[in-house]
Parts: C-alpha cells; sequence; structure tokens
C-alpha cells in the first residue's frame, strides 16, 4: 500500500512544512522512502518548468515561495476559465523511464505533465520554483540534507543520473 508522501517525510523528519491547500488537492504516494528519493533525483534531472495557476484572490498562497510571481487574471493559457483554487504542475523535458507514481499522476495529454498539488508544493519547499529556471545544485543539497540515509541518497541519484 503506498502510504510515503513528500510532505509526511518532511515532517517526520522535523521541519515546518505545512501545507497552504485545503480539501480537494491531491498528492502523490509511493511505496517506499526510496522510491520517493528516487522521483525526486528523476524530478530534477528532467524538470521542464513548475507551473503554478493561481486565483487572483489567492496569490498571498506563491508569496512566500517567489515574491512577484506573475498571476494570471480570467483565462488560463489553455484558453479555459482560471482556476478557482491554486493548482501546482510539474513539466518535463522527458518523460522515458518515469517512475510509477509520478507516471500515474501524469496528464494525458501531450504536454508531458504531473498533477497533485499537495505534492508539487512540497517540491517547492526543498527547492523548486514556480518557472522555468531551478537551482538544482542547491535543490539537490537540500534533498540530501532532508534524505540523508545512505539508501535514501542512493535512490535519489539513480533517479537523477536515470
Amino acid at each position: 500500500m503506498k502510504a510515503i508522501t513528500l510532505q509526511k517525510s518532511l515532517f517526520n523528519r522535523g521541519y515546518c512544512y505545512i501545507s497552504n491547500f485545503k480539501g480537494r488537492a491531491e498528492d502523490i504516494y509511493f511505496d517506499s522512502t526510496d522510491d520517493l528519493c528516487f522521483a525526486l533525483g528523476y524530478i530534477l534531472k528532467n524538470v521542464r518548468r513548475v507551473d503554478a495557476e493561481i486565483p487572483d484572490d489567492r496569490d498571498d498562497v506563491l508569496a512566500e515561495i517567489i515574491p512577484n510571481y506573475p498571476i494570471t487574471s480570467g483565462i488560463t493559457s489553455g484558453g479555459n476559465d482560471m482556476k478557482w483554487a491554486p493548482q501546482y504542475r510539474i513539466y518535463f523535458s522527458s518523460i522515458y523511464n518515469m517512475p510509477s507514481a509520478l507516471k500515474y499522476r501524469l496528464q494525458d495529454d501531450n504536454q508531458m505533465r504531473i498533477t497533485g498539488s499537495l505534492f508539487v508544493e512540497a517540491c517547492m519547499y526543498v527547492g523548486f520554483n514556480p518557472g522555468n529556471m531551478q537551482d538544482k545544485e542547491m535543490i539537490k543539497e537540500a534533498i540530501l540534507e532532508v534524505f540523508c540515509d545512505e539508501n535514501e541518497q542512493s535512490a535519489f541519484w539513480d533517479g537523477y543520473i536515470g
């Protein structure tokens, strides 16, 4: 049974991460912490961008993570009405050999993106930022500080090196 999440892992290790999401936001579940670490390595290697779609009245959600992040009003880039609640996504440059837990959250379109706003928000806590630019060295350091067990770090590197 998949019960491991990044959010719970951070909390259980003493990090003061508390989600801004309530209600229907979804997470990504892993069979083990090693699987989670592998997925984080995979994401870091293949991330194209992190997307934050935030309604106008909820722009405070991102204020602590990335000040002055541009909030789109009215209509999404896909031509749909703006979301009623914040929604985060990770877009990939490749989905080759994507871990199954991530593949489960892969959207059924050609954009190579996953949803699971609780998970993506937790990824931002360890250093991923909305937008195209990721400080991969800083993110690696943050992840390896949180997951300091030798097996966890090995799993991370396996996902990163791929």
